[in-house]
């Protein structure tokens, strides 16, 4: 397994330095594609500088981005500004995601056995050599350490023994120490994207409920269920003091005298006092306002900074009056987010970036098949229902909120290796049906 593990880090960590080696040097896409990039080391080198002089400013980035842009300065306060560190730090940390999917995806496996399985490489060496993959976490941008924080969470939580007692009490009682690093992975989530730590915590709360209603006459399972629950509740509950107490009052409170929350809630039904026209939240209204303002917010930002034109919105006349309208809107807005743009589907004019998400998503497809007969096949369990539960709700809200298609390209990168799995399986198991 150790052998396995090193080849597996080895070829991912290869694949992501060389990359971050060749656009440091020569930046193969123009420059838009590192818009992210450049904004967090810009950014980090003027913290850094006002730090290092004695003279610290507020922090002036929007919500969600303060995590990784002080880890950031961090570095360029030690080191000097030097992106291409944290382009080979961000490498290790994808790596690092790469290989828990592998001891998921063995944990979790159909067959028998201790060998690592066919699935297991599989689903590893899909993610380690995904060229999206390895293009995004070999850049100075905080996709790497999310990446690596949501895999933690679902390794933590699922990825435990499934035997009481005898010889091997003490690596059991290990194991149910688990979810408490699970909760604070769960939180690091919830502090790079906020919206992602429901979406987990649903996911696992209905893993949760299905081994409650499966172990009545297993009490130590029972235990397990039950405890696992009180995590994923800590880690909601815990979300907002936290947020609260590190960056409001570090970067606004403190300096500006002005807060400015980080998380107002979870759930926040309530109109801003400051824009009385807007639509509630969590209307149909308030998600054609949502992606409207997005886009109009994206077309000013390409025009003052880069002086182009977006070219990839997608859906920019789409309206919802109703829930009718949503629900009618969802089969095509999934399909188009998860695998667009597709040759023949959609413009590529010459485009490189295009012609390579062409290609890529071809391979998808075909995943994304396997993927469907995986779930019907090994779908059946409370282990494995979790992974299935996330990739659902983060597509659906995906299809909801993107407005563009690049963008949709690098987030479904969070949700996409939840398939992964059922797509090894599928490959490299027996045939068999039912779950």
């Amino acid at each position: 397994m150790k052998r396995s593990l090193l080849i597996l880090a080895a070829v991912a960590l290869g694949a992501r330095w060389s990359v971050a080696l060749l656009t440091e040097r020569h930046p193969i896409f123009p420059d838009y594609y590192f818009a992210d990039a450049r904004l967090y080391d810009a950014e980090a080198d003027l913290y850094a500088t006002a730090i290092v002089s004695g003279t610290p400013i507020p922090y002036r980035l929007t919500p969600g981005r303060e995590l990784y842009t002080w880890w950031v300065t961090l570095f360029y306060v030690h080191l000097g500004r030097r992106p291409l560190t944290l382009k080979l730090i961000n490498g290790m940390l994808a790596a690092a995601s790469v290989c828990l999917w592998f001891l998921l995806v063995q944990r979790l496996r159909p067959e028998a056995g201790s060998r690592p399985s066919r699935a297991a490489w599989a689903a590893g060496l899909m993610l380690a050599l995904w060229p999206t993959h390895v293009f995004y976490t070999s850049q100075n941008t905080k996709e790497a350490m999310m990446l690596l924080a949501l895999a933690a969470v679902f390794w933590l939580f699922l990825g435990r023994n499934a035997v009481e007692g005898g010889a091997r009490a003490t690596r059991v009682a290990l194991d149910d120490a688990r979810p408490v690093p699970g909760a604070a992975a769960l939180v690091l989530v919830g502090l790079l994207r906020s919206h992602l730590l429901p979406m987990a915590a649903v996911a696992l709360a209905v893993g949760a409920a299905w081994r409650l209603m499966a172990s009545r006459r297993r009490p130590w399972a029972l235990g397990r269920a039950a405890w696992d629950a009180v995590w994923v509740v800590a880690a909601l509950a815990l979300l907002r003091p936290v947020s609260s107490w590190t960056f409001e009052r570090w970067t606004y409170e403190e300096r500006h005298n002005q807060p400015i929350p980080f998380v107002k809630g979870l759930i926040d039904t309530r109109k801003p006092a400051e824009d009385p026209k807007m639509p509630v939240s969590w209307t149909p209204a308030w998600i054609m306002d949502l992606r409207l303002t997005r886009q109009r917010s994206d077309r000013q930002y390409a025009r003052q900074t880069f002086g182009r034109q977006v070219q990839s919105q997608i859906f920019q006349d789409v309206e919802f009056r109703t829930w009718g309208d949503v629900l009618a809107f969802l089969p095509r807005g999934a399909f188009t987010v998860l695998l667009m743009p597709l040759p023949g589907f959609y413009p590529i004019r010459g485009n490189l970036g295009r012609l390579l998400a062409s290609l890529e998503n071809l391979g998808l497809l075909g995943l994304c098949l396997l993927a469907v007969v995986g779930l019907w096949r090994h779908g059946g369990r409370a282990e494995r229902a979790p992974l299935a539960v996330f990739f659902l709700i983060a597509w659906m809200a995906s299809a909801l909120t993107e407005v563009d298609l690049g963008s949709a390209t690098r987030h479904r990168l969070l949700y996409l290796p939840f398939l992964l799995p059922f797509a090894a399986w599928t490959a490299s198991g027996r045939p068999r049906l039912g779950p």
